[in-house]
């Protein structure tokens, strides 16, 4: 576990957001039309598995925690940003609308869920970064 007592905040927050995340997705009745949240799925649960690693590792070198924060800028923030907005544009759909492939409410509930990743990812993005930043003179 890292010594510092607000990166292992973040690190558990994330963790406990994640399997919501993951089930909301999954829970979706278009789940099984469209591979691309298999692909999302899979870089979440990778994610998901690369922060338990690091949540029982007794140190952490700074080559892992910058894979990691990487990782959390460039792989999973865009990927949570696109669900988000693409949940935007469902609730904008009016009520005949084929394109929409889940309910209104459906959509603001996995938003709500969503954004509380998105804070909890930021917060262990900036937590990993201040990690990584030399010490001052």
């Amino acid at each position: 576990m890292p010594s510092n007592p607000r990166l292992n905040q973040s690190i558990k927050q994330t963790l406990e957001r994640l399997p919501v995340v993951i089930n909301d997705i999954e829970a979706r009745p278009d789940f099984n039309d469209n591979t691309a949240f298999a692909t999302d799925i899979g870089l979440l649960n990778d994610f998901k598995q690369a922060l338990l690693i690091v949540s029982i590792a007794p140190s952490l070198p700074m080559s892992v925690m910058a894979e990691l924060q990487s990782s959390a800028e460039f792989t999973v923030l865009p990927l949570l940003e696109h669900l988000i907005i693409a949940n935007v544009a469902i609730t904008k759909m009016g009520q005949l609308n084929t394109n929409r492939s889940i309910s209104p409410s459906m959509a603001t509930q996995h938003n709500v869920n969503l954004l509380a990743l998105q804070n909890a990812v930021q917060t262990l993005v900036a937590c990993l970064t201040a990690a990584l930043m030399p010490p001052p003179p």
